[in-house]
């Protein structure tokens, strides 16, 4: 074996150690072993290829493994029945998680895990099942999307290696690519055709092709995107026409400004991004908002937590105004709120929350700001203007200038770029930061509290972090669970709620729950892990 392959075991042996992995047991059990989807495109592409190659091993000792980019095994064929039970009694059965992490040094799970080519014989695999065992692998890579979709593996008794097997492992993987190339679909190959006329056309500018199997960009995309901007621009293709190109205004994580040209592909999207002139600190409130105009009144109507203070400060930039708040007529007497009103606004002033106030105080209200003219800006702040009605509608049509601040969930894509402010405020350091997956869960969440709430949470989470990555599992349960329920259909949704009350009701027990869905273990497991269901 080769210095440099030697020291690539070694390393695997090292994060294999470190994962906890019991090299005598994990491979026994079922709690690593999923349901496999039949269905899949991998397995549609490869299964014609694996028919020969099972008549090709008739009689002999090898044995071909087949696993998706998960490290999940998906197929088994063997030459003799012998074979077949040696592989299946070291507790390599369809459905097997063969990932570092589960299964420790082996050809599959550390191939993936260094993105290069590995054999492993022998006593170089961690589990002491698979130490009987030579394993050469080669990846499968999509020729459409250039993503490593898979790996073979053939194996065979340490007796039984064959200087042959490499080049036999490489003819099988070009059949299965062959495959995949003719089953890609025409959006896809459309999509990898404008990035690679995208890239000469627009020298200079980064260029990003993404879609559910497709994640392509070229050198400058590289240099420029941060993971979290990936979330976003994932997020502006979902809301991008069906047809056309849309631009959009963009502040990534590293303070840049770009627009971004978005063209959909399907499911996917192509995206453009160049530098506009100023760069600008990522978004505060959900609108541009501009000053009032002199002597004029103004609503900033809004959910609670979208910024409605923020934005009405801002609009009254170079003015030292009086504020007001309507929730104080709770307490206070009205004729006395109003007399107070009258006295501030011949000077700039801000009334919030003016949907609180009883209604003869809100007619009260009005008579002031059209008994004369404002002889300086006066601005309201509320709720949004279609939950306003009788005396509060009336009051707010008075306005000459309004700002609506869109709820967080309908700005997803300002997400990303609001955490990464408010982890620099408060980790000006940058000792800490936020994994991809975390950044994809706080963007799919429903945001309730919109800007105010992102904020609490990422400040507790830097509050009790002082270095190392936050990652999704670190963030609260309320938000991992809302992240998925938002991104479910409603046949998911309900799938869901009854595992989690299944779950409930038998106190964690995956059997007993398993039993009483009347599914098997492993379809409960595969649907725990997907749906990220807390079984503690």
């Amino acid at each position: 074996m080769s210095v440099q392959a030697s020291a690539a075991i070694g390393s695997s042996w090292r994060r294999s150690a470190l994962s906890g992995v019991d090299p005598a047991r994990c491979l026994d059990g079922d709690d690593t072993i999923v349901e496999v989807n039949t269905g899949s495109r991998l397995l549609a592409a490869a299964g014609p290829v694996l028919d020969r190659v099972a008549d090709a091993l008739a009689g002999t000792d090898f044995a071909v493994l087949l696993a998706d980019s998960s490290a999940h095994v998906v197929d088994i064929r063997a030459g003799e029945a012998s074979v077949r039970d040696h592989v299946d009694r070291s507790g390599v059965v369809t459905g097997r998680w063969l990932a570092e992490e589960a299964a420790g040094t082996n050809a599959v799970g550390t191939a993936l895990e260094v993105g290069g080519g590995v054999s492993v014989r022998g006593t170089e695999h961690f589990a002491e099942a698979l130490r009987g065992f030579s394993c050469y692998r080669h990846p499968i890579r999509h020729p459409v999307t250039r993503r490593t979709v898979g790996v073979l593996d053939i194996s065979c008794g340490l007796e039984a290696e064959n200087r042959l097997l490499p080049p036999f492992l490489v003819s099988v993987v070009r059949g299965i690519e062959d495959r995949l190339l003719r089953s890609a679909s025409a959006p896809q190959r459309e999509l990898i055709d404008a990035f690679d006329r995208a890239v000469a056309l627009f020298r200079g500018s980064a260029v990003a092709a993404i879609d559910s199997e497709i994640d392509l960009e070229n050198v400058h995309a590289g240099r420029l995107l941060d993971p979290a901007d990936r979330v976003t621009l994932s997020v502006l293709i979902r809301e991008a026409p069906l047809a056309g190109t849309s631009e959009h205004d963009l502040t990534l994580v590293s303070g840049r400004a770009v627009r971004a040209a978005v063209t959909r592909y399907g499911d996917g999207g192509l995206i453009v991004l160049t530098p506009t002139p100023e760069p600008r600190s990522a978004p505060e409130v959900a609108a541009p908002v501009s000053a009032a105009p002199p002597g004029g009144l103004t609503v900033v109507s809004g959910e609670a937590g979208t910024g409605r203070t923020t934005a009405a400060a801002t609009t009254l930039d170079g003015f030292e105004a009086a504020w007001m708040d309507g929730a104080d007529t709770v307490v206070c007497d009205h004729r006395e709120w109003l007399r107070d009103v009258a006295a501030t606004i011949d000077r700039a002033a801000v009334v919030e929350n003016v949907h609180l106030l009883p209604a003869p105080v809100a007619h009260g209200l009005a008579d002031l700001l059209t008994a004369r003219p404002l002889p300086a800006p006066v601005v309201l702040t509320c709720l949004p203007e279609a939950d306003l009605t009788g005396e509060h509608t009336r009051l707010i049509a008075l306005a000459d200038h309004h700002v609506d601040l869109p709820p967080l969930r309908h700005r997803r894509g300002d997400i990303p770029a609001l955490v990464a402010a408010r982890l620099t405020r408060n980790r000006p350091d940058d000792t800490v930061r936020l994994t991809p997956d975390a950044i994809a869960a706080l963007t799919e969440y429903g945001w309730p509290g919109n800007v105010a709430e992102l904020v609490r949470v990422v400040d507790a989470l830097t509050s009790r972090r002082s270095a190392g990555d936050i990652t999704a599992a670190d963030l609260p349960a309320h938000i991992r669970s809302g992240a998925i329920r938002s991104s479910l259909t409603p046949l998911e949704q309900a799938e869901r709620t009854a595992i989690a009350e299944a779950l409930r009701v038998t106190d964690g027990n995956k059997s007993a729950a398993a039993a009483r869905l009347g599914v098997s273990r492993t379809t409960l497991y595969r649907a725990i892990r997907r749906y990220r269901l807390n079984t503690s």
